[in-house]
């Protein structure tokens, strides 16, 4: 194998780990019920994360009459704009042990 080779292999290996850092690879999913008179754990919490900590939080809230669907955004393992739930951070929290 010449040095040209062996080059482009070091290079396509870095490129690979830089963009293998902003893939998401980390989850952590809670399920609970927030409403004391309803049965079942049917709203969730759920953190997707690259290898940064940076991603998404999806949360779900089920009552009789909907479900309402929130996103949130994670930077650095945390959301500085909104106050996380309990189960929210619970979920934050397992996708970055993951």
């Amino acid at each position: 194998m010449d040095i040209n080779n062996l080059k482009k292999i070091n290079e396509d290996l870095e490129n690979l780990k830089n963009s293998s850092l902003k893939s998401f690879q980390k989850t952590g999913i809670v399920k609970f019920n927030p409403f004391k008179s309803m049965g079942g754990n049917l709203s969730f919490a759920v953190a997707i994360l690259n290898a940064l900590n940076e991603g998404i939080l999806i949360s779900g809230l089920h009552n009789r009459e909907s479900t309402r669907t929130y996103i949130k955004e994670i930077s650095s393992g945390k959301d500085s704009k909104v106050e996380l739930s309990s189960e929210e951070k619970k979920a934050l929290e397992d996708a970055i042990k993951s």
